[in-house]
């Protein structure tokens, strides 16, 4: 009996490397990290022009990004008629995936804070932000 129960710690012992997780390996760069980033930017962006902007008024305005010196990076435009909540999630994700970026890796950035449109038009179909120009970001 006593043989067995060494013999099963022994086999634990030499087993226990190979088992065991290695987090490093599972860590990714700061290159991929920035990549899958931009991807989710990218995909924001494309759902944001998924609907063509005929009427101002069905058009609302977001915080999108993270600045390494705190505050957002800019500003983005969805239509009413996406569905908002899944939007606003998927920017929200964003906005906390680049907190986290810019927390682990040595990301600078300016501190100014952009500051909201004032308004949006409908130009050639698409969204455009406008700022005063007492308020330009």
């Amino acid at each position: 009996m006593m043989r067995r129960i060494l013999a099963f710690f022994l086999l634990g012992y030499v087993l226990l490397p190979f088992i065991s997780c290695d987090k490093n390996g599972l860590e990714l760069s700061q290159e991929e990290e920035r990549r899958q980033l931009d991807e989710l930017r990218q995909e924001i962006e494309a759902l944001s022009l998924s609907h063509i902007c005929e009427n101002a008024e069905d058009w609302r305005v977001t915080a999108i990004g993270s600045k390494a010196c705190g505050g957002p990076t800019g500003h983005i435009a969805y239509s009413t008629k996406l569905d908002t909540n899944s939007f606003l999630k998927k920017v929200n994700e964003y906005t906390h995936k680049e907190l986290a970026y810019n927390k682990k890796w040595p990301v600078y950035s300016d501190c100014s804070v952009p500051s909201p449109p004032d308004q949006i038009l409908c130009k050639d179909g698409k969204p455009e932000l406008v700022w005063s120009s007492a308020s330009l970001p």
